[in-house]
């Protein structure tokens, strides 16, 4: 299972090309290395599942999370991909949805704790999936519909994440 990421908020104008290589690092390449080393132990067993832990974020968006949100939609894409190529052999490919959990990361972010699950609950809740080999896996029924909403009514995101623009317009006196 791969669940390696760095999670830094900052405007993409505010951020250098090392700090997006540094989250690409960690966040892509992290998760391709991994892939590489345990591909062809999993096709000479001709069994494996690979678990590529993804966010939200990378389907829908979030302002200030431009380099996170990015590195997780290119892990969807990837993921995809590679399920493909593997189409003819016993290894599966998937794609893990996890709830918003209330880890030191996410709590920076100063989204309501009423918003955030337990992180035990949402790891018991992804290690129970641990032998699934469907496509793509959510915690629970309420991240794949919050999810799906997301993604056909744009203008929640927009709303939910409207107040870092405002904070960030009034930090800077614009109006952009």
């Amino acid at each position: 299972m791969n669940n390696a990421a760095i999670l830094e908020f900052g405007f993409f104008e505010d951020q250098t090309l090392a700090d997006a290589k540094r989250v690409f690092e960690v966040n892509f390449f992290g998760y391709l290395r991994t892939i590489r080393a345990v591909l062809p132990h999993m096709r000479a067993r001709n069994e494996g599942i690979i678990h590529n832990v993804s966010s939200g974020v990378g389907r829908v968006g979030n302002p200030g999370l431009t380099g996170y949100a990015a590195t997780k939609g290119a892990i969807e894409s990837f993921t995809r991909s590679l399920r493909l190529e593997l189409r003819h052999e016993d290894v599966a490919c998937t794609v893990m949805h996890p709830r918003l959990a209330s880890t030191e990361s996410a709590r920076t972010l100063g989204y309501p704790e009423s918003r955030m699950s337990d992180p035990e609950y949402v790891g018991r809740k992804l290690a129970g999936e641990i032998e699934s080999t469907r496509h793509v896996i959510y915690t629970d029924w309420v991240t794949r519909i919050g999810l799906a909403l997301a993604q056909r009514f744009p203008h929640i995101v927009r709303k939910g994440t409207e107040r870092f623009l405002t904070e960030r317009e009034e930090r800077t006196g614009s109006e952009g």
